[in-house]
């Protein structure tokens, strides 16, 4: 008899239930524009770097495209620095390659540089 009884109610939400749920709701609607308003500028900074990385690739694959020596670059190969494994005899090696050169581009329209390694 009680579930008749409250379809026969007619005394409708009061105030404090209109209330919180209404902050319910905001609360969901405020986080919902948060996350749409966060995606969409993840969105178009991707696709400025897309656009970026494309002049990028399109200048360096010019035929004008000149690499430069990086004299100030050093290259070395370092070995086992860190003991990862029982078998492992973890040293400080590094090997200086001295019959390397170290080439760069940088682009100046996007910034962006570009490192190429050649034998000597």
């Amino acid at each position: 008899m009680k579930g008749s009884d409250f379809m026969k109610d007619n005394k409708g939400s009061t105030m404090i239930e209109v209330i919180v749920g209404f902050t319910l709701l905001m609360i969901i609607l405020s986080s919902l524009t948060h996350i749409i308003d966060v995606s969409s500028e993840l969105f178009f900074k991707s696709k400025d770097m897309i656009v970026k990385e494309n002049s990028f690739e399109k200048n360096k694959q010019k035929k004008d495209a000149q690499y430069n020596e990086a004299s100030d670059l050093e290259l070395s190969l370092c070995i086992d620095e860190e003991k990862t494994d029982a078998s492992n005899l973890a040293a400080d090696i590094n090997i200086k390659l001295n019959d390397i050169k170290c080439l760069i581009y940088e682009d100046e329209e996007t910034k962006y540089k570009s490192y190429k390694v050649e034998r000597k």
